[in-house]
Protein backbone atom coordinates (compact mmCIF):
# COMPACT_ATOMS: atom_id res chain seq x y z
CA UNK A 1 0.00 0.00 0.00
CA UNK A 2 0.86 3.61 -0.61
CA UNK A 3 0.06 6.94 0.62
CA UNK A 4 0.56 10.37 0.57
CA UNK A 5 0.81 12.01 3.49
CA UNK A 6 0.33 15.68 4.72
CA UNK A 7 0.69 17.05 8.23
CA UNK A 8 -2.19 16.82 9.71
CA UNK A 9 -3.80 20.94 9.96
CA UNK A 10 -3.37 21.14 6.34
CA UNK A 11 -6.00 22.82 4.86
CA UNK A 12 -8.93 21.13 3.20
CA UNK A 13 -8.61 22.84 0.02
CA UNK A 14 -4.85 21.65 -0.35
CA UNK A 15 -5.45 18.46 0.47
CA UNK A 16 -8.15 18.00 -2.21
CA UNK A 17 -5.86 19.57 -4.64
CA UNK A 18 -3.17 17.22 -3.95
CA UNK A 19 -5.82 14.28 -4.47
CA UNK A 20 -7.02 15.45 -7.62
CA UNK A 21 -3.07 15.83 -9.29
CA UNK A 22 -2.27 12.93 -7.89
CA UNK A 23 -5.28 10.86 -9.30
CA UNK A 24 -4.70 12.27 -12.67
CA UNK A 25 -0.61 11.85 -13.06
CA UNK A 26 -1.13 7.88 -11.60
CA UNK A 27 -3.80 7.56 -15.39
CA UNK A 28 -1.13 8.35 -17.16
CA UNK A 29 0.86 5.26 -19.30
CA UNK A 30 3.93 6.20 -17.59
CA UNK A 31 3.11 6.04 -14.06
CA UNK A 32 1.46 2.51 -14.81
CA UNK A 33 4.06 1.09 -16.78
CA UNK A 34 6.16 1.92 -13.34
CA UNK A 35 3.65 -0.08 -11.21
CA UNK A 36 3.28 -2.57 -13.58
CA UNK A 37 7.18 -3.24 -13.95
CA UNK A 38 7.19 -3.42 -9.43
CA UNK A 39 4.76 -5.70 -9.64
CA UNK A 40 2.46 -2.82 -7.69
CA UNK A 41 -0.51 -3.66 -9.37
CA UNK A 42 -2.93 -1.23 -10.84
CA UNK A 43 -2.69 2.39 -8.35
CA UNK A 44 -6.47 3.36 -7.16
CA UNK A 45 -5.66 6.94 -6.31
CA UNK A 46 -8.38 7.25 -3.26
CA UNK A 47 -10.09 10.01 -1.49
CA UNK A 48 -8.17 10.81 2.05
CA UNK A 49 -11.05 9.12 3.85
CA UNK A 50 -11.13 6.20 1.26
CA UNK A 51 -7.34 5.77 2.63
CA UNK A 52 -7.99 6.18 6.19
CA UNK A 53 -11.24 3.63 6.06
CA UNK A 54 -8.44 0.80 4.21
CA UNK A 55 -5.65 1.70 7.12
CA UNK A 56 -8.45 1.62 9.55
CA UNK A 57 -9.45 -1.64 8.00
CA UNK A 58 -5.67 -3.31 7.69
CA UNK A 59 -4.99 -2.44 11.15
CA UNK A 60 -8.36 -4.94 12.24
CA UNK A 61 -6.66 -7.63 10.04
CA UNK A 62 -3.44 -7.22 10.68
CA UNK A 63 -2.96 -8.47 14.36
CA UNK A 64 -4.60 -11.64 13.43
CA UNK A 65 -2.05 -12.42 10.70
CA UNK A 66 0.45 -11.93 12.85
CA UNK A 67 -0.62 -13.93 15.44
CA UNK A 68 -1.53 -16.83 12.63
CA UNK A 69 1.93 -16.22 11.11
CA UNK A 70 4.38 -16.74 14.72
CA UNK A 71 6.22 -13.64 13.85
CA UNK A 72 8.00 -12.72 17.10
CA UNK A 73 9.18 -9.38 17.91
CA UNK A 74 13.17 -9.22 18.48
Amino acid sequence: MFGLWVPAKTPPEIVAKLQQSVARAIQTPKFQQMFDADGSGAPIGNTPAEMAATISAAGKRLPAIIKASGIKPE
